[in-house]
């Protein structure tokens, strides 16, 4: 038996099978056969307690025992040794991060999952621990509720019957309140034991084990959890939900219709089979409702002993049900069925809403795994997956390749990718469906990702093929309607859109099929604008095609300029209005991309865009004398012909610098080449001339100077010359600063402004001159919103390109920030925090505007504003942060906003004030604030003031300003408004100096300070802590929490309570809603008084040396008393700490408030530790002292702390 537990002690026995095998037999026959069983289940215990492979290990020998020996008892011994322990022990492993624990943890999970049957049938050895607070037990204990639901229970009717009728009401029983066991713990105040709620759920889901009457509950549960505050339980909700998904026992469509349509037709049959009772037409429950757990939370289907007698004795007096028809019964059955498919189909589709939120979540696994279920819904055809999948697109542009790749990978799956052989006609309609009424954003997405699957081969060219088969049919259907085809011209744009996006990244298809681009594209009787447009942008990606073909294979080259001609004709005849004609507005989106293509194309664009403009402007404008120019066309075309002008304009401008950049980069290749000739025709004696010529000689320089004059020359040329564009800026610039242009037809309006913005930005000369018309139209409310937002857009474009003409003007920019329309506020903010962000236009004292918009009552501007701060925050250094930069501008700018409601301005303030973190800007700041006391006298002023200064994690250093400051202004207390603010800050102070002493005191913290794990003994109703897990339930604060302990000598010096009046947390660790309760600050009564609830200062205390000595005394619980534990533990007062000035001692005694056990009187506890009196007594309440003094000051007996805890070691001082 020795020799068999000395072999289990080593690692590798749990990878020899026959290893394991013999050391069950032989344990096993030691224990049963010769008695022995006491020694071998302690020795396994021990072995449980100290090696981490034994975890398992133990669980596969009672189960080999079971199988092999057909022994039971040593499984069920060694499952009563391990659960025999007290939770509190655990409770100390757990804070120890012993590995006792964990250990203990993955036996019962591996038992459970072996011996379902047996682990079932001791169930009641488990509950007890359900309450405990190491969260690995009850962890555990989950999961093994889960096996046990998977496997512990009958699964045929045969194995039922064998029970008889007793049992089978005993077993169904026990199965319902495991299942609503299951559901409760998922308000487990630890995130991980809540992941292992859900995971049980999955298991159960993946098994088709949940009943169909829970299966709707459980969805909801799962729904629920989407917005946990921790991303490992939010995975794993989305992982149930899926799961629940794709076992579901309602069918492969989960359409809502679907199911209302077979629902409504078996509620006829029901009242038709039905009619001479009227109550048997409502459908019954699927199964038995789950009995209510113990609102005490205790009562958790605690199987003790006479339970079954009980059970059995309750199913024997039950009266014999009534015999029913059975074809009744069925269509019962299937009509609650429906409606539970009808509820869970419903419960689906309100869950996209947050799915489509976590798409925009900053953790990598919310998106991966929102995405997965977002492609089982479409699976299942749930209720607005398309919606929610277009939602999906932009994330192809995700700074995370994971995203990236899992986006592109879904697109594939969902819209491409066939089973079996490959079908391009059904993919191709697929994307058409896809790209038909996609915005500009989801079509720039689309682009993004079509050209990854085409990079990687997902997308073939088979599929582009069948896009270029629907393409030519669609649109001659459509123009041989006259363009009253909707059909054909849905599917006509829907396939040109994704030939167009297919085109960026491989144009190689567009050169394959010019000719018939262009005849279906430009098709003069469908006279649609959209499909010329996209036609016209697949003209554009021919640029990036090579002059001539290579020896690469599948290289196209650029079809030569006989090719071109018809697609040249064809552009400009668009724009003339000769060929294809367009109707409404949509003929400006397809100019503006024709204007591009032919830019792109044609070796002169300037001779072809000269002549369009000069036909045009003929047809539209007259010389009538001295009048000069008339307008002798619509409004229509006079519009067309401005918005012309401009585009062709910058255009043009960007064709100029094009071909600079192309001279430049010929010559610098041809120097190089120059260069490396020289160099190897060069003897070595002239290695330093070669290296002088290298590093650029001054006939380098002055060509690039030259080269720079001349690209002025020529965009000055543009707009003040008179050829293409110059004979035409002076109109521009008349009809824009007329006055009777605002009243004119609304499109001449935007087209004349449009068109004067884009001379702006070629010329600074032309800018300068019509800036102060720009700002004073921006401001006119006469002026439509569609225009003035062009304006912003225009006015970012002119400070990029000249900053140093727009910087007088900077004040005029944030004016639309204050605009009445919600459109004009947005692009304002828009753009402007794209000039800042990209450091385009200096934060000045204008960014009080911005920070205005975080209180909006628009959402979207105000999380626009949000999002611009959280930027710029991010821009921080070491040495510098942008916002703590702004923060006085913002501060003088908002108290001097008359008509700003105090609320608002301390939310804005709260807000920024938190992007401060660092001691030194801190005290800085402290010390800047102070001093705007005394600079002011404005009440309202003051108190924001303190407001601010209440919001900041005050250091000494900076207590000492803020106190030296108010010497001179002590009537700031007697103001009502002002004093909770400093009450404030000296609460936050004593808080502060709280902590640090725990931080001294034990420098080595336990695991539970970032795991959250709760800090109430087992057994204590009432007596649980609701807190936080560490990996997102950290305090907004980002203060650590931490909590006294009874036996541990745990600090509490958190400031936040949760009242357990109202019902927010219940025993076992429980919270009694889905949210995490929120937490409260002190009662002013409890800090005006001047004393922190958690420190009391003893009166007469002389000043402290340097080398002030604590000793800390450890004081159980009488239950601990009893039960053995030490009732003293002294620290070592060896150890000293220098180099601290304290001005007095603190005498500090922490105690954990709460109700206490019902046998046990609070205020007698209390009154016994009074009269013993000293450390280290026996038989008092759970504290943690300081201090050999008794003075105590007790915690309201209502509340409980929520809190992290922090261990210290046995032997530690301060």
């Amino acid at each position: 038996m020795q020799t068999g537990l000395l072999v289990l002690e080593q690692p590798f026995a749990a990878k020899s099978a026959g290893i394991k095998d013999a050391a069950a037999r032989i344990l096993t026959c030691s224990a049963v056969t010769h008695g022995h069983m006491e020694v071998v289940v302690g020795g396994l215990s021990s072995l449980l307690s100290r090696h981490d492979h034994m975890g398992p290990l133990a669980a596969e020998l009672a189960a080999l025992s079971h199988h092999s020996c057909r022994e039971d008892a040593l499984a069920v011994e060694l499952l009563r040794e391990v659960t025999g322990v007290e939770p509190a022990e655990y409770d100390r492993q757990q804070t120890a991060d012993a590995a006792g624990v964990k250990n203990v943890a993955i036996f019962l999970t591996d038992l459970s999952s072996r011996l379902p049957k047996l682990v079932l049938m001791n169930i009641s050895l488990l509950m007890p621990h359900l309450g405990g607070k190491a969260y690995s037990i009850r962890s555990a204990i989950v999961a093994a509720i889960g096996h046990l639901l998977h496997k512990g229970f009958p699964e045929q009717q045969g194995e039922a019957q064998d029970e008889g009728a007793p049992g089978q009401a005993a077993m169904l029983r026990a199965k319902q309140q495991l299942l609503a066991l299951l559901l409760e713990r998922v308000r487990d105040q630890t995130a991980y034991t809540r992941k292992q709620v859900l995971a049980s759920w999955t298991l159960l889901a993946e098994h088709a084990k949940i009943p169909i009457s829970h299966w709707v509950p459980v969805a909801e549960l799962a729904i629920g959890r989407l917005d946990d505050k921790a991303a490992l339980v939010r995975k794993a909700a989305l992982h149930l939900i899926g799961a629940m998904t794709a076992a579901n026992p309602f069918g492969p469509f989960l359409n809502i219709n679907a199911f209302q349509g077979s629902l409504e037709e078996q509620r006829q049959k029901l009242k038709a089979d039905a009619p001479n009772n009227p109550a048997s037409v409502k459908a019954e429950p699927l199964e038995a409702a789950p009995m209510e757990a113990g609102s005490d939370g205790q009562g958790d289907v605690m199987m003790e002993e006479g339970g079954d007698a009980a059970l059995n004795a309750s199913a024997a007096s039950a009266p014999p049900p009534e015999r029913a028809d059975p074809e009744l019964e069925q269509l019962k059955f299937l009509v609650a069925s429906l409606e539970a498919g009808v509820r869970f189909g419903g419960c689906l589709r309100e869950a996209l809403g947050t799915i489509i939120q976590l798409l925009a979540s900053a953790t990598q696994t919310d998106v991966q795994e929102a995405v997965a279920l977002l492609m089982t819904f479409r699976q299942f055809q749930v209720d607005g997956t398309g919606q929610a999948l277009r939602r999906m697109l932009p994330l192809v542009f995700s700074r995370e390749q994971g995203v990236r790749e899992i986006v592109t990978e879904a697109i594939y799956q969902a819209y491409i990718a066939q089973e079996g052989a490959p079908d391009h006609a059904r993919a191709a309609q697929n994307l058409i469906e896809l790209a038909g009424g996609a915005t500009c954003g989801e079509l720039s997405s689309l682009e993004e990702a079509l050209g990854a699957l085409l990079t990687s081969g997902q997308l073939r060219p088979g599929v582009i093929k069948a896009l270029w088969a629907v393409a030519g049919p669609a649109c001659h259907r459509l123009a041989a309607s006259g363009g009253a085809d909707e059909a054909a011209r849905v599917e006509a744009r829907g396939c040109f859109a994704v030939l167009a996006a297919a085109s960026d990244g491989h144009p190689q298809h567009v050169a394959t099929n010019l000719v018939q681009l262009v005849q279906a594209g430009f098709q003069e009787a469908h006279g649609d604008p959209l499909i010329a447009r996209h036609a016209a942008i697949m003209l554009q990606r021919l640029k990036k095609l090579p002059l001539e073909a290579t020896s690469e294979p599948q290289t196209v080259a650029m079809p030569s300029p006989a090719a071109l001609q018809p697609a040249w004709q064809s552009l400009a005849g668009l724009l003339l209005g000769c060929g294809i004609r367009l109707q409404g507005t949509g003929w400006f989106t397809a100019a503006e991309a024709a204007v591009s293509a032919l830019y792109c194309l044609h070796p002169q664009p300037q001779l072809v865009c000269g002549e369009v403009l000069q036909q045009l402007g003929s047809a539209t404008f007259t010389i009538s004398g001295e009048m000069g120019l008339m307008a002798a066309g619509s409004a229509v075309s006079i519009s067309r012909f401005l918005f012309l002008m401009g585009h062709v304009a910058l255009q043009h401008l960007v064709f100029t610098e094009g071909l600079v950049k192309r001279i430049r980069k010929t010559r610098v290749q041809a120097e190089k080449t120059a260069l490396e000739g020289r160099a190897a025709a060069t003897s070595a004696g002239s290695a330093e001339e070669d290296i002088a010529s290298q590093v650029g000689g001054s006939g380098s320089v002055a060509a690039d100077a030259e080269l720079d004059n001349l690209k002025d020359a020529v965009e000055r040329e543009i707009v003040a010359g008179q050829q293409l564009i110059g004979c035409w800026g002076p109109l521009v610039k008349q009809l824009c600063h007329d006055r009777n242009l605002l009243t004119c037809h609304a499109d001449v309006c935007a087209s004349a402004l449009l068109a004067l913005t884009k001379l702006m930005v070629i010329d600074a000369s032309f800018c300068e001159d019509n800036l102060q018309l720009l700002f004073t139209l921006l401001q006119a409310r006469s002026v439509g919103a569609r225009v003035r937002c062009n304006l912003i857009v225009a006015m970012g474009d002119l400070a990029v390109r000249f900053p140093n003409v727009l910087e007088p003007w900077t004040s005029h920019m944030y004016q639309p920030l204050s605009d009445a329309d919600l459109g004009v506020k947005r692009t304002a903010l828009m753009v402007i925090s794209h000039l800042i962000l990209n450091d385009m236009m200096k934060v000045k004292g204008h960014i009080a505007r911005i920070a205005l918009c975080l209180q909006d009552p628009d959402p979207a501007i105000a999380s626009m504003a949000q999002l611009f701060f959280h930027e710029l925050a991010r821009r921080a250094s070491k040495t510098s942060n942008p916002i703590y930069n702004v923060l006085p501008d913002i501060l003088s700018s908002l108290s001097a906003e008359a008509a700003l409601p105090a609320d608002d301005f301390r939310a804005i303030m709260k807000h920024l004030l938190g992007f401060i973190g660092k001691e030194r800007q801190l005290d800085s700041l402290t010390s800047k604030l102070t001093q705007r006391f005394q600079a002011t006298e404005a009440p309202g002023q003051r108190r924001n003031i303190a407001f601010c200064l209440a919001q900041l994690t005050v250091s000494e250093k900076g207590l000492k300003k803020l106190a030296e400051g108010l010497k001179r202004c002590k009537d700031l207390l007697a103001d009502e408004d002002t004093l909770p603010h400093f009450q404030a800050i000296e609460a936050k102070a004593k808080k502060d100096s709280e902590a640090l002493l725990t931080a001294d005191a034990d420098p080595l913290a336990g695991p539970e300070a970032s795991q959250g794990i709760a800090s109430t003994p087992a057994g204590r109703p009432g007596d649980c802590e609701t807190i936080l897990d560490s990996e997102s339930d950290a305090g907004e604060d980002g203060d650590i929490r931490y909590s006294a302990q009874e036996g541990s000598g745990r600090v509490s010096t958190s400031s936040e309570w949760v009242d357990n009046a109202s019902g927010l947390t219940l025993a076992g660790g429980l919270m009694s809603n889905d949210q995490l309760p929120a937490t409260q600050p002190f009662p002013n009564s409890e800090v005006q008084s001047g004393a922190h609830p958690l420190v009391k200062m003893e009166p007469g205390m002389q000043e402290a040396s340097t080398a002030t000595k604590y000793s800390i005394d450890i004081m159980p619980s009488a239950s601990e008393a009893a039960g053995g534990i030490s009732a003293n533990r002294r620290d070592n007062p060896g150890r000293e700490r220098s180099g601290r000035k304290r001005s007095s001692q603190l005498h500090v005694k922490l105690e954990t408030g709460g109700l206490t056990d019902s046998n046990e009187n609070s205020s007698s506890a209390a009154n016994k530790t009074q009269a013993q009196g000293g450390s280290g007594q026996k038989n008092s309440p759970k504290s943690t002292s300081l201090s050999s003094s008794s003075n105590t000051s007790m915690l309201p007996s209502s509340r409980k702390k929520k809190s992290a805890v922090r261990d210290w070691s046995d032997d530690d001082s301060i």
